[in-house]
């Protein structure tokens, strides 16, 4: 967790279900600050395969409703732009390297694992790269155009043979990414 992020509640009412953040102004402010300056932390976090990236306050700031007060709505910063994307390719590389290690001892669940963190990390690169704010992992998969990969995760397989098949074809995303990303003028 973010330390002092403060609390989250989720509710389901009539049908609707929502979500209530009390977040610590200070600490959203602070990183809105260094989100404008290219810098960011990832914290692990429940339910976040990847990963929270500190960058999502000022993200919930843009996006959310107030419900008392006023608050500014920060744009996507240039800088995270520049910055993010390298830095979540550098976390997907070396988390598909690792993924090899599961690949040759024939471990698909630890290789599925991997291979899910590397994808996610992936759509982490091509949304900052895009200045779409990634609040959660929920829809980050479709939002950064990687559904091509859902057969390969439903068909994963166990075998030495079929986990390096599987990491061959999320590597060729995360390439189609980093050409997208680094090639930029």
């Amino acid at each position: 967790m973010i330390p002092g992020l403060s609390k989250s509640w989720i509710f389901d009412l009539d049908g609707r279900h929502f979500d209530i953040h009390f977040r610590n102004l200070d600490v959203v402010e602070h990183w809105t600050h260094e989100a404008n300056e290219g810098r960011f932390d990832v914290y692990i976090l429940g339910f976040h395969l990847a990963g929270i990236p500190t960058y999502m306050l000022p993200g919930e700031l843009a996006g959310s409703q107030v419900l008392w007060g006023d608050l500014p709505r920060p744009d996507y910063p240039e800088a995270l732009r520049k910055s993010a994307p390298p830095s979540w390719l550098d976390r997907a590389k070396r988390e598909l390297d690792y993924a090899s290690y599961w690949a040759n001892s024939a471990n698909p669940i630890s290789c599925a694992g991997a291979l899910a963190r590397v994808v996610l990390q992936g759509s982490h690169a091509r949304l900052a790269h895009r200045g779409i704010w990634a609040l959660n992992e929920k829809r980050m998969v479709q939002w950064a155009d990687l559904t091509n990969l859902y057969g390969r995760f439903s068909n994963l397989g166990s075998s030495r043979g079929s986990l390096h098949l599987a990491i061959q074809d999320v590597r060729a995303s995360i390439g189609e990414i980093e050409t997208e990303v680094l090639d930029q003028p």
